[in-house]
């Protein structure tokens, strides 16, 4: 609930702000400001409405609806940051002796709050394409050290933060399932946030992921999300579908002539929603061969010293989306190590961060492309 509240006010917060700009540079006059105060209200409502709706009152909210929905709130945080961007740089003038006659000024406020509405369009249909098209493939290579010589070149795929739900629903998994086939991998395996419902909704949406061929097998850790939507029944459907979940546990990757160990961890949202399941680097590490080679496979990024904590050689995450909305990625780096792409954490751990494979929110993606990443794991 307490994220419900965050979205909540920052939402409240950001029409309020931005209904007074624009009222004070229009100065429309009585009716006009009753119908941009009611508009405004009706957007600042929209998303808790259809957030209360998917995950309290457990109603179908049509997809049109949800996106446009969401759409707005992407819009609207361009709109605050580039009407605020504008504000800062009409400051000075305001300020200088002489400066602009109050007629001069008030046509310099509604210039801004044009060029500020003009841009955040302009944005906001960039970031439609981006989210609504082409995935991109990343492909990556990562040497270890514990690798068996018989495995070099082996093929993994990571999809991660689909987030099937109000806006994404078969149709995308289906595209994204077929764009996996395409790559033959040795494993999938999937970082969490694929959906944001419960499974008597979403488990026909996600069951083309669990039908992608892969020699070794299909393995899939939760996300935040997962948790929000109830887990436990995940936890239950995932196998059905063809998505082994690997809770806090680890298994054997390869055959009897040369192996890998694969291990997964809960996401920490866990110890609130269900703290038996609370992420347990100590029981991926009970019995293991520290002489074996070790892929993690953890949501986010911050899990990076539980990484460390299971000798793994090499940890998949997600969570970040890449920013999904620039800059906003300024904000995420606050709280995680690694936005998005390869990195060596402290000399001992390769960790790969996806951008994620679909969205979640508004459909936009703003410099932070979706993807589908094909991750070669080479003899160091």
């Amino acid at each position: 609930m307490s994220f419900f509240l965050v979205l909540s006010i920052a939402l409240a917060l950001g029409h309020a702000w931005l209904g007074w700009r624009w009222l004070r540079a229009a100065r429309p006059g009585p009716r006009l400001r009753r119908l941009l105060a009611l508009l405004l209200l009706l957007g600042a409502g929209a998303v808790p409405a259809i957030w209360l709706g998917l995950h309290r009152l457990e109603s179908e909210v049509p997809p049109l609806l949800a996106g446009a929905a969401f759409l707005w709130m992407g819009i609207l945080f361009y709109l605050v940051l580039l009407q605020a961007l504008a504000d800062l740089l009409l400051l000075p003038l305001s300020r200088l002796r002489g400066g602009p006659d109050p007629e001069r000024r008030r046509l310099l406020a509604r210039g801004a709050c044009l060029a500020s509405a003009g841009s955040a369009a302009g944005i906001a249909a960039l970031g439609l394409r981006s989210a609504l098209g082409e995935i991109e493939l990343r492909e990556v290579v990562v040497p270890l050290e514990r690798l068996p010589r018989e495995l070099d070149g082996f093929h993994l795929v990571q999809v991660s933060d689909l987030h099937l739900g109000p806006v994404l629903g078969e149709a995308f998994c289906r595209r994204v399932a077929g764009r996996l086939r395409d790559l033959r991998p040795d494993l999938l395996v999937a970082t969490g946030d694929l959906v944001d419902g419960p499974p008597r909704e979403l488990a026909a949406a996600l069951a083309p992921l669990g039908a992608v061929p892969a020699r070794f097998g299909r393995f899939a850790v939760t996300g935040n999300h997962e948790f929000y939507a109830g887990a436990r029944p995940w936890l239950d459907t995932l196998p059905r579908l063809g998505l082994e979940v690997l809770a806090n546990r680890r298994v054997a990757v390869g055959d009897d002539g040369a192996s890998f160990d694969l291990a997964g961890l809960h996401d920490p949202t866990a110890r609130a929603f269900l703290p038996a399941e609370a992420p347990d680097p100590g029981a991926i590490l009970r019995g293991r061969d520290p002489g074996r080679e070790l892929v993690l496979l953890a949501h986010q990024p911050r899990q990076v010293e539980a990484g460390l904590a299971t000798g793994a050689g090499l940890q998949l995450s997600g969570h970040t989306h890449g920013g999904q909305l620039q800059p906003f990625g300024l904000l995420t780096g606050l709280v995680q190590p690694y936005l998005a792409g390869l990195h060596r954490h402290e000399g001992r751990l390769w960790i790969y961060v996806s951008r994620g494979t679909g969205f979640w929110g508004p459909p936009l993606r703003v410099l932070a492309p979706a993807e589908i990443t094909s991750v070669r794991l080479v003899c160091a």
